[in-house]
């Protein structure tokens, strides 16, 4: 975020402060945005011990709070299905074809392909 330093200290003037304390006003402001971006540069959750198992949990807790605050409308917000579609996802593979048209997705024919390339050579 940037900031038009003449049209603040102005705006401070405009409320009544001196043109001293406008500038000073303006300074700190500025002082403390370069400590927030440096400090933001800086964070390193890795660094603090933070792995992705504690930062699931603390994006799912901020997106529980929030969903108390906000009401959704149930047709927007359909219910979760992530283990059926995991089970679907799994019956697929499950069900995929052994013999499709390449030899290479087949572990057992891929072996025996590379072995014949390296013979035929």
């Amino acid at each position: 975020m940037s900031i038009n330093v003449p049209e603040a200290i102005q705006q401070l003037i405009n409320k009544g402060h001196s043109e001293d304390e406008a500038i000073e006003l303006v300074t700190l402001a500025i002082q403390r945005m370069n400590a927030q971006k440096q400090a933001a540069k800086a964070y390193s959750p890795m660094a603090q011990g933070v792995n992705d198992k504690s930062m699931a949990e603390y994006w799912k807790s901020l997106r529980e709070q929030a969903q108390k605050d906000v009401y959704i409308p149930p047709h927007l917000n359909p219910p979760s299905n992530q283990e059926a579609a995991y089970e679907a996802f799994k019956q697929n593979m499950k069900n995929r074809n052994p013999n499709s048209e390449s030899t290479l997705r087949n572990t057992q024919r891929a072996v025996e392909w590379f072995k014949k390339q390296r013979e035929s050579e």
